[in-house]
């Protein structure tokens, strides 16, 4: 005797319905844990215990490193409106470089090795950003493959760079977290828009070079934002709230450059724009082709794919084999051309040869 056994209906194959298999209580549990967050915190811990470890140890600031500090002290005794210096005179634009390094210096009783922990809690702070906005916006296994990346940052530009106080090793890290800002402000994040000022504006004031760059990144952020919400969008309260609060310390941010400008005759802007429209002989070629210029960019840039990587990309371009292909075609055209270029510069020289000589009958 048989007995019926219930069983699921049979699926449709001649539907078009996608057939969904589940996770799994267990799957889902693993993917929802903060994994990325774990992962991070724990590269940042691991920099911050080698540094504390290392700041009772002697250290003797020299070079750019040492004006560094002599600004930082500065800001904790009294405040200072300028950036970082620069060799030709002028400061760069903003002191927010030496607001965020500040209280460290202060609380570690000004030992010199605290602008390295400073450096790497600037850096892996803007790394905790990244991954924090990224998971917000696009889920837990986006903020892992976010992780990736910085590891893969953090390898190529290594710890010592990046636990470096001198402005340019500052950098890399606060622009990728601009090009996050401004890929969440175009999926119409208010935060991230009022992020993308910020961050733009501590990149100016830390290196005037940035200054192309971020004007380039706030802009798009702004029209990606607006397209996405509406040229004349309307903000709930907390938004609001978020953007006067931005407004506020971009405020208080640019005060102080801006205030130095103009209580001095010759104020700190004017100077930098007056060199960027005349530099003098020792600041080097006034104009450059196109290639120079990326070939200038990328050798001394601290962001991947740039600077170090930069052989070893245009090296791995050279080898593929679509292009070794187009520069033998571009030999043997080159070697046609010259061949035929040499035979009608022979007919040429014969032809003139020929004109020179007179006739018989003429004589």
């Amino acid at each position: 005797m048989t007995h019926a056994v219930d069983a699921a209906p049979p699926a449709d194959l001649g539907s078009s319905e996608p057939i969904v298999v589940g996770r799994g209580r267990v799957g889902r549990r693993i993917e929802a844990l903060p994994l990325s967050l774990f992962a991070v915190g724990l590269i940042g811990l691991l920099g911050v215990v080698k540094l504390v470890r290392a700041l009772g140890w002697p250290f003797t600031s020299g070079g750019d490193v040492a004006f560094i500090e002599l600004a930082v002290r500065q800001m904790v005794r009294g405040g200072t409106a300028l950036g970082p210096y620069s060799r030709f005179g002028w400061h760069h634009p903003g002191s927010l470089l030496f607001a965020v390094m500040a209280p460290a210096y202060w609380l570690s009783g000004e030992a010199s090795r605290s602008l390295f922990l400073s450096s790497w809690f600037l850096n892996w702070g803007c790394a905790v950003l990244i991954v924090l906005l990224v998971r917000r916006m696009a889920g837990e296994l986006a903020a892992r493959v976010s992780v990736i990346a910085i590891v893969l940052i953090v390898h190529a530009l290594h710890f010592d760079q990046l636990a470096s106080p001198w402005n340019p090793s500052l950098l890399a890290m606060p622009a990728l977290l601009m090009f996050v800002c401004v890929a969440a402000s175009a999926a119409g994040s208010v935060p991230a828009l009022v992020g993308t000022w910020l961050v733009a504006s501590y990149l100016v004031q830390t290196h005037i070079g940035t200054a192309p760059l971020c004007a380039v990144a706030v802009a798009i952020a702004v029209v990606a934002f607006l397209g996405g919400r509406g040229w004349r969008p309307r903000f709930a309260r907390r938004e609001r709230v978020v953007v006067l609060a931005g407004a506020a310390l971009l405020f208080l941010v640019w005060l102080p450059p801006l205030y130095q400008q103009v209580t001095n005759h010759d104020g700190n802007l004017t100077q930098i724009a007056r060199f960027y429209a005349s530099p003098p002989r020792d600041a080097g070629a006034t104009s450059h082709s196109l290639h120079d210029a990326a070939v200038q960019v990328s050798d001394v840039a601290t962001a991947v794919p740039l600077g170090r990587a930069r052989g070893v990309a245009l090296q791995a371009i050279a080898e593929l084999p679509v292009v070794r292909r187009l520069q033998r075609m571009g030999e043997e055209i080159g070697e046609d051309q010259l061949q035929k270029l040499g035979e009608l510069g022979q007919s040429a020289e014969a032809a003139m040869a020929g004109l020179g000589k007179v006739p018989s009958h003429a004589a």
